[in-house]
């Protein structure tokens, strides 16, 4: 059940985790020039303040991830923090398209720089799908579905875990 303990998890998991693991990957992407893994991360992450926006509304973003300096950062409007995350999702595709971009290890969609493309256009199409009430946005739909779109289970953003057992017994 939705309670506010599961809220407060959510919010921490995402802020102080996920979010906070994406910013320390990037320096150390962008030094040793690991463009596949800048154009994941920044896909990560906009998929991650797109479902806090959809889910919270007003969150936290141009002043977010500042850990003790800010304890207590300004909400963003949505809109705002669509604007961005469109900016942030068209340069992860220049990152996973660009030339020597690898993703190895990669555990969603197994290297394929295409089906991580289709993602990001099929988040940005959800984007615009929620925008639906403020504007007319059917030229950017209809762009985005003549260049292809998840349709099929196989091509869905999900975290594949390992078949192979550990000693453990935990195969993640």
């Amino acid at each position: 059940t939705l309670n506010s303990g599961v809220i407060n998890d959510l919010w921490r998991d995402l802020y102080r985790e996920a979010l906070q693991d994406i910013n320390v990957l990037f320096p150390l992407a962008e030094q040793r020039e690991l463009k596949g893994y800048i154009g994941v991360a920044k896909l990560i992450q906009a998929y991650i303040y797109v479902n806090l926006v959809d889910v919270f509304g007003d969150v936290p973003y141009s002043e977010a991830m500042q850990g003790n300096f800010l304890s207590n950062p300004k909400l963003d409007s949505g809109q705002s923090i669509y604007d961005a995350m469109f900016i942030i999702i068209d340069e992860a595709i220049v990152s996973l398209n660009s030339t020597g971009s690898i993703l190895p290890n990669d555990l969603f969609y197994g290297g394929d720089a295409e089906k991580w493309t289709k993602f990001a256009r099929t988040l940005k199409f959800k984007m615009y799908a929620q925008m639906r009430l403020i504007g007319d946005f059917s030229s950017e739909i209809n762009t985005l579905i003549s260049q292809g779109l998840i349709e099929d289970t196989s091509e869905d953003f999900q975290f594949q875990y390992s078949t192979t057992a550990s000693t453990t017994g935990d195969s993640r």
